[in-house]
């Protein structure tokens, strides 16, 4: 699978730069994600799942639980609505191909894939428990800093940071507006309904250091 983490939509750039009314936000949204030359690509062996009901759906769920189903979206809400929308994506993707192990690259595996995979292990956290435990902020760390630092030496790259830190800051507000129990009954009430797993309460179990030593 191929999501599309570098063109002039995801960025919004020009030509939409100044697309800021959501329903034609999300026309074009949706467009992207089926046409294979705009960089979403999917097995012809899960596009069914992904078409019939489950794009339009979510993407309705987004607008309405994480942007109070504004008519406007600024720039910066087109792009967290991006991102969240690939992370109920993801899990949809894994769900559809009974996947046993998921990978995240890149040209080199940095900065995109890092973003990509800590962003999902936030969510993930999110869904299930009120805070980040303190091993797994430890946790975060590694994945945040480790790879950009022993390949590149150096930190991730700021916009991909950036835009991963708006994201998340957008969940844990939402989250915090409605309180913990509320924002597990709406993601439920929800999006629940488009996945036929239990994906969406599913826990991410990391071992520590000295386990793996």
């Amino acid at each position: 699978v191929t999501l599309a983490k570098d063109t002039e939509f995801y960025h919004q750039q020009a030509p939409y730069d100044e697309e800021n009314h959501a329903d034609e936000f999300m026309k074009h949204f949706k467009e992207q994600l089926r046409d294979g030359s705009c960089g979403n690509i999917f097995p012809k062996s899960i596009e069914k799942g992904l078409y019939n009901g489950f794009i339009d759906g979510v993407m309705a769920g987004i607008h309405e639980i994480f942007f109070s189903s504004r008519n406007v979206l600024s720039k910066d809400q087109r792009q967290d609505f991006i991102e969240i929308f690939y992370l109920f994506l993801q899990l949809k993707i894994m769900e559809l191909c009974k996947a046993n192990i998921v990978g995240y690259t890149c040209k080199d595996s940095i900065d995109v894939a890092e973003c990509s995979g800590a962003q999902l292990f936030i969510f993930l956290k999110l869904l299930q428990q009120e805070r980040l435990s303190e091993h797994d902020q430890e946790q975060l760390d590694v994945m945040l800093y480790a790879p950009s630092l022993l390949v590149r030496e150096r930190l991730m790259l700021p916009d991909r940071f950036n835009r991963m830190l708006s994201t998340v800051k957008v969940l844990e507000a939402v989250k915090h507006q409605l309180g913990n129990k509320q924002f597990f009954k709406e993601i439920q009430e929800v999006f629940g309904k488009y996945f036929k797993s239990g994906i969406l309460h599913s826990k991410v179990a990391v071992q520590r250091s000295k386990d793996r030593l």
